[in-house]
């Protein structure tokens, strides 16, 4: 487990992922590329990715030897953004995102590319907000404070109205 390999890629499941036949010393063997082993951050579809025919590296992850199958991993090769971004931020910055997505507790921050952090509701203004369509709009560019990360979960939690000059 984890060995680099290369190999093509063979047919595809746009949904699922695509086969890759590898080749090495012992023979020919068919592997598996799941969709979210293929990138850190998100891309529209297989194909910008992982298209058939093109040459592929990825770590072995798993193997099934009763269906004599490899499982892949590209995102095993690179390094984690969400740990690098962890590294190197802590509690109290201030950092700068766009707002993804607003929910009825809040709204979801790209602070970086495909790292997410949310901004509670309470912590979108000093006055009390009730739905933060109040304060926000999907695409709006913002300061926010971060309030806390949790690694294991992969959360960051953010405020709006710390980031603001006192």
């Amino acid at each position: 487990m984890g060995e680099a390999v290369t190999g093509v890629v063979a047919t595809g499941l746009h949904d699922v992922g695509v086969y890759v036949h590898l080749d090495d010393d012992l023979g020919r063997f068919l592997g598996f590329l799941r969709v979210p082993e293929m990138s850190w951050t998100s891309f529209d579809s297989v194909d910008d990715i992982a298209p058939v025919g093109r040459e592929v590296r990825a770590a072995i992850i798993g193997v099934d030897f009763a269906r004599e199958q490899v499982s892949l991993s590209m995102k095993a090769l690179q390094p984690d953004p969400w740990q690098q971004y962890a590294d190197t931020r802590e509690c109290g910055d201030t950092v700068s995102g766009t707002v993804n997505k607003l929910v009825p507790f809040g709204a979801f921050v790209q602070v970086e590319e495909g790292i997410e952090g949310l901004v509670h509701v309470s912590e979108l203004a000093e006055h009390d907000v009730e739905y933060p369509q109040e304060v926000l709009a999907a695409g709006d560019q913002v300061r926010v404070a971060i309030l806390d990360m949790d690694r294991q979960r992969r959360h960051i939690l953010l405020s709006l109205k710390r980031a603001q000059p006192q």
